[in-house]
C-alpha cells in the first residue's frame, strides 16, 4: 500500500519541497503544492507551474490529510485546491489559507470543511501562522523538522479565528482587492 505523500509525488503535486517523509503522527509535507502545472515548452521541457499553494504544511494520518495550511496569491486560486486536493483530506478538518488578496480574516464552509483565510502580502506562512497560534521558538527546540510540522499541527487542529466573518465562497470572492506591488531591487 502506497502512502498518500507518495502517491501525491506521482501525481507530480510537489515543487520546491524541504521535508517530506515519516513522522510520529504518519507523515508531514513542507513545501509548494501545484495547483495548475507548467505547459510544455518549444523545447520539450516543462516550464514552471502556473498556480500553487505555497509553503504548505501538512501532516497526513491514516492515509488522509489531517491538517494543512498554506498561501495563495488570489483567493480564486482555492477551487482549484478543493478540485485536485479536498477529496484526499480527513471528513470536517479545517483548513487554513494566507490570501494576498484580502484585507480582512474570512471564514468559509467548502464541503464541510471549514476554510480559515487570513490576508499576507508578506512574510511566511511558518511565522504568520505560527504567531496566530502563540508559538513561540522555544515551543519547536530539540524537534526535527518533521516534528516541527507536527507541532503546528497539533496546535493548530482546533483553532479558530476569533475576528474572522462567516461568509460563502461568493461573497468572500466579492471581497477580495486588487494588489499593487511596489518595485524593489537596486536603483
Amino acid at each position: 500500500m502506497s502512502s498518500l505523500l507518495e502517491t501525491l509525488k506521482s501525481e507530480a503535486a510537489f515543487w520546491q519541497q524541504s521535508f517530506c517523509g515519516a513522522v510520529s503522527v504518519g507523515e508531514a509535507y513542507r513545501g509548494d503544492l501545484i495547483l495548475v502545472p507548467g505547459r510544455i515548452n518549444a523545447s520539450g521541457n516543462q516550464n514552471p507551474p502556473e498556480m500553487l499553494v505555497n509553503q504548505t504544511l501538512m501532516t497526513v494520518v491514516d492515509g488522509k490529510i489531517s491538517f494543512l495550511a498554506g498561501y495563495v496569491h488570489n483567493l480564486a486560486d482555492i477551487s482549484k485546491f478543493v478540485e485536485k486536493f479536498l477529496s484526499y483530506a480527513k471528513e470536517g478538518i479545517s483548513l487554513f489559507f494566507f490570501v494576498e488578496d484580502i484585507k480582512e480574516e474570512l471564514t468559509v464552509e467548502i464541503n464541510g470543511h471549514a476554510f480559515y483565510f487570513f490576508p499576507l502580502d508578506e512574510g511566511t506562512v511558518w511565522n504568520a501562522f505560527t504567531e496566530e497560534l502563540g508559538l513561540e521558538k522555544g515551543d519547536f527546540k530539540g524537534l526535527d523538522a518533521g516534528e516541527k510540522i507536527v507541532k503546528v499541527a497539533e496546535e493548530g487542529a482546533g483553532f479558530k479565528p476569533k475576528k474572522s466573518a462567516q461568509v460563502s465562497m461568493e461573497e468572500a470572492l466579492g471581497r477580495t482587492v486588487e494588489v499593487h506591488k511596489e518595485a524593489r531591487g537596486p536603483v
